[in-house]
């Protein structure tokens, strides 16, 4: 029987404390999406959560040793 990594055991954990987070603060969430639409200046809020993910998966081996 082989185990499963680390990460495949924490995902679903980590997705459902997102989804609380978010449906906690929904109208904040709700707020900030509106100011992304609504200003230029601030459009590049679209691209920091992919590129959050991709550096935290980047250096995954990392973070697991901690």
């Amino acid at each position: 029987m082989k185990l499963a990594p680390p990460w495949r055991s924490a995902f679903p954990l980590v997705v459902l404390t997102v989804l609380g987070v978010l449906a906690v603060f929904i109208d904040t969430a709700r707020s900030i999406v509106e100011i992304w639409n609504d200003y230029e200046t601030y459009t590049h809020g679209y691209i920091i959560l992919p590129i959050s993910l991709w550096l935290i998966w980047q250096q995954r081996g990392e973070l697991a040793r901690t």
